[in-house]
This record gives C-alpha cells, sequence and structure tokens, in this order.
C-alpha cells in the first residue's frame, strides 16, 4: 500500500482544506514535511491514523478536540480527512468525517469512475492496514509501538509475527482448535463405545494442558531471557568501577567461573560414558553368574573326558568299517566284539556338538574378560567422577567466598551491584528450573497425546458411527500440525535474514563495532565485539527502531514475492515518521536517511529543519527525494520581538510565520517536486 495523498480540512490547526500529494515514484520514494514545533506536524501523522482508524499515536494530546478553533468559532461543527491511495494496483480513496456529520466512505476508483464499497468497509479497510499494526508503520516516536525497554532490549516477538503474516497462519490455528472441540462435543451425541469418548475427551483435556504448557514455557524463556539481560548489565557496571580490587576480583571469579564452566562439561562427559558402559556391558553383569558356573562343568566335563559322551562317533564308525580294533585284534561282522562296539554308536558324540561346545567356552571365557574390563573401565569411571565432583565443590564456596569480598568493599555501589547479580542469579536458577520442568511436562505430554492417538486409531474401528467425525478431527489436526511446523521453520529463517540485514547496516554506518543478538525471549539489542549487551543512548535506540523496522518491511516485501502459502503480509505500508532525526547526530541521521529509504516502498518523513542535518539535500543527493513541502502558519497576533522563521529548501528561502493575519490556520505548501 502507498500513499497517493492526503486532504484535511478543519482538522485542528488546519482551516479549510488544506492538501498534500506524496511520491509515489518507485526511486524517489520519499516526501519530507518541514515545519517548526507547535506547527502541526503531529496533527497531519495523527490525520492520518485517524482517517484508517479512528486511531491516535501515544504521544497526541487532547484528541477528543480535533475541529480547528477558527473553524468553530465561524460556526462550522464538522471537520473530515480523506487519503488517496494505491493497494493491490488498484486505487482507492476513503474520507472520514467527525462532529456533527460523522461517517466513513470507501470508493474503489476504476477507470475514472469512483464505485462506493456499500458495506464491510471497516473490515476492507482493516485488512489493508489493520489497526493492530497502524502504529508500527504510522509512528510519532513517543509511547511507540517499539520501544526499547529497560534492559537495553527491543520486542519484537510480535512485530516480526504481525508484519511477516503470521495472523492469517495463528487465525487459522485457533479457528481449527475451535472446529476439534465442537467435533468432540458432536461425538458425545452420537452413540459410541464410552471409551471412546472418555479418552477423546482425555486427549482434549492433554492437548488444551500442552498449549498452557507451551505458553508458560515461552513466558518462562522471556523472564529468563529478562533476568540474564539484567545479569550481564549488572555485571559491566560491576567492571565498569574504576576500583583495583574489584577489577582483581571479578577477573579471578570470570576466569573461575570458565574452569567450573569446563569442569561441568567434563562431568557431563563422564556422565555419558558411564551411560555408554552400562549399555555396552550390561549384558555382561547378568551372565556373570551363568558364565562362572557353565565353563566349571565344560572344563570338568573336558578334563575327564566326558563331555558330551565317551566315545566320537567317527572313531567307532572307522573301526567297524577296518574290522579291526585299535588294539590290532581282528572284528568280523555279527561277532560278539562288533556287536558290543556297533551299540556305542549309541553314545557316541557327534563332531557338530563338540563344535559348539568349545564355541560356547570361547563366548564364556570372552564374557569373563568382559567381565573384569567392565569392571574395570566402570571404576575408573566413578573415581574420576567423585574426583570432579570434590573440585567443583570446592570452587562453588570458593566462587561465594568471591561474592562475600566483593559485597564487603567499602564502596556502596559494589555493594549494591554484587547483591542485585546474587539475586539475579537465584533468579536465573528458579527460571531455569521452571524452563526444565516445562519441557519434561510438554514432553509427557506429547508422549501421552500420541499414544492416545494410537488407542484412538484402534478403537475407531469399533465405533463406525463415529468415524466421519473422527476423520474431520484427524485432518484439523493433521493442518495444526502443518501450519505449526511451517511457521516455526519460516520465523528460524526469518530472525536469520533480519539479524543480517539489521548487521550490515550497523557494518556500514555505525562507529561503534556493533552488531545485533536476538534473544531466546524474541529481543533484540546492540552488542559488542565481546558479546556484552549495550546500554544504548538516545539515538542508538532510534537507530535500531528505525532499521529494525525498516528491514522488516523490506523482509515482508520479499515474502510477497516468494507467494509462501502459509504466510500472508499483515500489511506492507509507507512509513511515516514524526521528527526521526531529532535524536540522532548529523552523520547518524544522514546514515539512517540515506538507507531507509531502500528498505521501504514509501518513506514519508515530518521534521523541524535543522541546519547541521541536511536530510532533504542527502536525499537528493542519493536520488530518492521526491517532494518537498512545508507548513506555513498565518498568525493573527502582532509579531513583536518574536522572530519571522524560515526554511531552506533547495537554495530558496521561505518564511513560514505571518504575524498579523487576518485569522490563525497552517497552511500546507509545496517548496519542491523532483518527480515528473
Amino acid at each position: 500500500m502507498r500513499l497517493k495523498y492526503l486532504l484535511v480540512e478543519n482538522f485542528r490547526s488546519f482551516y479549510g482544506e488544506q492538501y498534500l500529494e506524496f511520491s509515489l515514484d518507485e526511486k524517489k520514494n520519499t516526501t519530507i514535511v518541514y515545519a517548526p514545533n507547535g506547527f502541526g506536524k503531529t496533527n497531519l501523522l495523527n490525520a492520518i491514523l485517524w482517517c484508517f482508524h479512528r486511531k491516535f499515536s501515544p504521544g497526541f494530546k487532547a484528541n477528543t478536540d480535533l475541529l480547528n478553533w477558527e473553524a468553530k468559532s465561524r460556526g462550522r461543527k464538522s471537520f473530515h480527512v480523506e487519503i488517496g491511495f494505491i493497494h493491490d494496483n488498484k486505487e482507492w480513496r476513503i474520507k472520514r468525517s467527525g462532529g456533527a456529520i460523522s461517517f466513513f466512505k470507501l470508493w474503489r476508483i476504476e477507470e475514472g469512475n469512483f464505485r462506493e464499497v456499500d458495506s464491510g468497509v471497516e473490515a476492507l479497510v482493516n485488512s489493508i492496514l489493520p489497526v493492530d499494526m497502524a502504529g508500527y508503520f504510522i509512528s510519532d516516536g513517543e509511547g511507540s509501538d517499539l520501544q526499547i525497554g529497560k534492559d537495553a532490549l527491543l520486542s519484537i516477538g510480535r512485530s516480526v509475527r504481525d508484519i511477516l503474516g503470521f495472523n492469517v497462519a495463528e487465525k487459522a490455528l485457533e479457528d481449527a482448535a475451535k472446529l476439534t472441540k465442537e467435533i468432540v462435543s458432536q461425538l458425545r451425541e452420537v452413540q459410541v463405545d464410552e471409551k471412546l469418548v472418555a479418552l477423546e475427551e482425555t486427549l482434549s483435556f492433554q492437548r488444551d494442558q500442552q498449549v498452557r504448557k507451551r505458553k508458560k514455557l515461552a513466558e518462562d524463556t522471556e523472564v529468563l531471557s529478562q533476568y540474564q539481560a539484567d545479569f550481564e548489565l549488572v555485571e559491566q557496571d560491576l567492571k565498569s568501577i574504576d576500583l583495583d580490587e574489584v577489577k582483581s576480583l571479578t577477573d579471578q571469579r570470570d576466569a573461575l567461573l570458565r574452569t567450573i564452566a569446563r569442569q561441568k562439561r567434563e562431568r557431563r562427559d563422564l556422565q555419558e560414558e558411564r551411560i555408554s558402559l552400562i549399555r555396552t556391558y550390561s549384558w555382561v553383569a547378568f551372565a556373570q553368574r551363568f558364565q562362572d558356573e557353565a565353563l566349571d562343568f565344560i572344563d570338568e566335563a573336558e578334563f575327564k573326558g566326558k563331555l558330551p559322551a565317551p566315545f566320537n562317533i567317527q572313531l567307532v564308525t572307522d573301526i567297524l568299517e577296518e574290522e579291526s580294533c585299535i588294539c590290532g585284534a581282528p572284528i568280523h561282522d555279527g561277532s560278539d566284539a562288533f556287536l558290543k562296539i556297533q551299540a556305542l554308536l549309541q553314545e557316541a558324540s557327534n563332531p557338530d556338538i563338540i563344535n559348539r561346545v568349545h564355541r560356547a567356552r570361547g563366548r564364556l571365557i570372552a564374557i569373563k574378560t568382559l567381565s573384569d574390563t567392565a569392571l574395570q573401565q566402570l571404576k575408573k569411571n566413578i573415581e574420576k567422577r567423585a574426583e570432579l565432583d570434590e573440585v567443583l565443590h570446592i570452587n562453588k564456596r570458593t566462587l561465594d567466598d568471591y561474592s562475600i569480598k566483593i559485597s564487603r568493599i567499602d564502596h556502596s555501589k559494589v555493594s549494591d551491584l554484587e547483591a542485585r547479580r546474587k539475586l539475579l542469579l537465584t533468579k536465573i536458577d528458579g527460571s531455569k528450573k521452571d524452563i526444565w520442568r516445562g519441557e519434561a511436562d510438554i514432553n509427557e505430554l506429547d508422549d501421552a497425546i500420541r499414544s492416545g492417538a494410537g488407542d484412538m486409531g484402534r478403537l475407531e474401528a469399533l465405533a463406525p458411527q463415529a468415524k466421519k467425525l473422527f476423520l474431520k478431527k484427524k485432518l484439523l489436526e493433521k493442518t495444526q500440525d502443518l501450519i505449526k511446523n511451517e511457521l516455526e521453520k519460516v520465523e528460524e529463517s526469518i530472525y536469520t535474514s533480519l539479524k543480517e540485514k539489521i548487521d550490515d547496516f550497523l557494518k556500514k554506518y555505525l562507529r561503534q563495532d556493533y552488531s545485533i543478538k536476538i534473544t531466546s525471549g524474541l529481543k533484540i539489542g546492540l552488542v559488542s565485539s565481546n558479546g556484552n549487551i549495550v546500554p544504548t543512548s538516545g539515538g542508538q535506540s532510534a537507530i535500531l527502531s528505525f532499521i529494525y523496522i525498516s528491514s522488516l518491511v523490506a523482509l515482508a516485501r520479499e515474502a510477497t514475492s516468494k507467494r509462501n502459502a502459509i504466510l500472508q503480509p499483515g500489511a506492507i505500508a509507507p512509513l511515516v515518521y514524526d521528527a526521526p532525526f531529532s535524536s540522532l547526530d548529523r552523520v547518524y541521521a544522514l546514515n539512517v536517511a540515506r538507507e531507509l529509504p531502500n528498505l521501504v516502498d514509501q518513506l514519508i518523513v515530518l521534521m523541524y529543519q535543522d541546519s547541521d542535518k541536511d536530510i532533504a539535500g542527502e536525499l537528493q543527493k542519493s536520488g530518492r527525494l521526491g517532494k518537498v513541502y512545508y507548513l506555513n502558519a498565518n498568525i493573527s497576533a502582532d509579531q513583536g520581538e518574536r522572530p519571522v522563521e524560515t526554511i531552506r529548501v533547495a537554495d530558496q528561502e521561505y518564511v513560514v510565520t505571518h504575524y498579523g493575519s487576518p485569522i490563525d490556520n497552517v497552511e500546507i505548501v509545496e517548496a519542491a517536486s523532483y518527480v515528473s
């Protein structure tokens, strides 16, 4: 969506009709409106918000007093704002009136003909620029929807999901969940097995629990992120105190913390090794008693020559075939000796059996060997872990000693910071435990739901009347899983792209070697080269906000061209900023002004002129400036000793305060246009 023009009539400081045409040029996409403070820049910004949504920016005062005072004195009772805009390559016009005459109308312009939309106007306008997203694009900087918190971090989770079009998918998930509950209700009315209904109710309860647990986990993660950010700031404040004793103790503590972290990793490795040993050798432990008894039996039998029989079948067969005993005596077929030897075949051993016995003996000996090896390795692992536990215990006590020593330093700020640090460590530990418990509960619920779904599938065959309902429910659940998985995948790629875009800007334009960090709680902040969060100045906070939202809009524009099946971009609207460069020094102001038009389709800047920051000149030089306006104030009072204010545009100076005028009003005047 791009704004074409704005017309205000008797709205706040503007008496009569005042008209402003924005630049629609793709290259020269920036419109600047210059005005001294108090002339009505914020009135213009809020005229746009009010026209679209009857909404105002947080910094807009007395928002019930909208009728121009001069118009009121002349008997006028209504005020109007009209906006022309382009959306989906179609031209639209909206008009909102307030006061005695109150209406809201929308027209679509086709081949020069105005066709009024006669129903669903508010809903249609909200689909073009959603009311809960307007504050991202149209901002006066005071109480903006994007504010840097005390932790020097900017919360971005909601804005990312809004602007990148998660709303439609999230609404689909909500609708699918509602439909699933309706199906459960319908199942109660169908004659199905009571066990099936009870199982479905259990699954429904578990899924509700799953949603609540996931929401709680996200909240706990956000809290942990906040505590960790606060902890990092406290650490930085401690290290910034110019006391040798503090520096020495904090350095020693940091070194010990690194050692403890390494030792904890070693402890985890030993634990994993122990589990691996148990998995590898557990069967040996269970077989130990058996292998001892079996080996004794085999060895005793072999020693006596009785395993598995006293004679070998091959030996007996050879004697009978050769008709000669091993002592040399002849053996004739049918003789007593022949019959006795032939009877030995009943007890003679088979060579295959003997081979199997020997293989069994070899395996049992291997078990005996492995048993000794396993015992030695497990004993060594347990001893090493016990030693490491003892060292860790000592190091943790030493950490406490450092904390006590630091807190006893005769410096009020040090003791306060150390107490705060200790409290935050306790909170961080508690939050991590909450997260661990939450993840464990979610995993348990996941398992229970999978198991229940399996049981449900088996029971469905017993309830043919409910089969259609169950198929619908399964389809809904599959759809929800598909949407959730896609959202997670897209969100991960979005944060990667977002970080790359912002880091590119910071690398080019920021003086310090800063990058951004996106926390697990979906906040961003500037971080130094050593990874510490930077407490931002007003200028740095403004830069972060501008570049973040501009980069996000750029990503939304890219996402539109890719036509993702799940995401429908929430809004791609112009950025309308009131005094965006006021908190930036000259270098930063020019850098941001140079970059913003590259990231968005249309940029509208309402600002007072600062001779030190030639924003218009910079944008003209870069080929991005489309139009320049200024607000001209007609003042009925005499000038007296008050100075006449001027604005310079394109080497032309304009007087913007005219005293002794017949009426008080503000006019919108075009100063320069760089588009054909």
